[in-house]
């Protein structure tokens, strides 16, 4: 009975696709699993870069970074060269996956550059300043 209506609820080719994956479970899990794996150790590695990269930026900056616009953190870039080596060392995983990305991104110079854009940059001072201005217009939490 269960069988029929699996059959007449996904249709020849969806019951076929779901033996297949009955027939080969093991092997489909451990590779989705280690994807997943893999996706989390790269967002571990985005997360300590991104975290070296703000330390060097602030080391810099003498205002204050919250609300300036992309335009601000490209002429930082442009004028104080960041140690992508060092931001690189921060983490031992030869690959990066950043939030909200589900694929990978080489170690390299290139490809940090590219993902740590003073877009991107500019984005987390946002974020930070929103945080910042939700906790204090919260009156839960100055109690």
């Amino acid at each position: 009975m269960v069988e029929l209506f699996l059959r007449t609820m996904l249709g020849t080719a969806g019951y076929k696709l779901l033996e297949l994956y009955v027939e080969h479970a093991l092997p489909i899990n451990i590779i989705i699993f280690g994807y997943l794996g893999l996706i989390y150790l790269g967002r571990r590695s985005y997360q300590s870069m991104k975290k070296a990269l703000q330390e060097q930026l602030e080391k810099v900056i003498n205002k204050s970074p919250f609300s300036k616009p992309e335009t601000w953190f490209a002429k930082i870039l442009q004028n104080h060269p960041i140690d992508w080596e060092k931001v690189s060392a921060s983490t031992k995983i030869p690959f990066f996956s950043r939030d909200n990305y589900y694929w990978f991104g080489l170690k390299n110079e290139k490809s940090m550059i590219k993902h740590f854009s003073p877009k991107r940059i500019a984005s987390w001072y946002a974020q930070k300043q929103d945080k910042a201005n939700a906790a204090d217009n919260n009156p839960a939490s100055s109690q």
